[in-house]
């Protein structure tokens, strides 16, 4: 909010050049480098290439149990890479609790 009081200012004291000027300088080399790192990547994806990359295998997540009623499901989930289980996650969803479970074993991994 405050930086956009400030151009706000600047823009209607001094016009559109300066509040573009100010952009440019401030922001513009913030997004091109966020631009380059391309999109972030999710747990289950990271696990997914250090897996491959280190390991040589997939990760395998398996359901190891549920609880609570239908309408508010939590699924507990284990990721394993060659039979060992390397992390454990829950959450409202199976999707959700893998990678929880992704995270935790890169935080083990890495």
């Amino acid at each position: 909010n405050t930086f956009e009081a400030l151009l706000g200012a600047i823009f209607l004291d001094l016009g559109l050049s300066s509040a573009t000027n100010v952009v440019h300088q401030t922001l513009l080399p913030d997004f091109r480098k966020e631009l380059a790192l391309g999109p972030p990547k999710d747990s289950k994806s990271e696990l997914q290439e250090l897996a491959q990359e280190r390991l040589k295998e997939s990760p395998h997540y398996k359901i190891i149990g549920t609880k609570g009623p239908d309408h508010a499901k939590q699924f507990m989930v284990g990721v394993y890479i060659k039979g060992r289980e390397v992390g454990r996650g829950i959450g409202s969803s199976k999707q959700a609790a893998e990678e929880v479970a992704a995270n935790q074993a890169l935080k083990k991994l890495q």
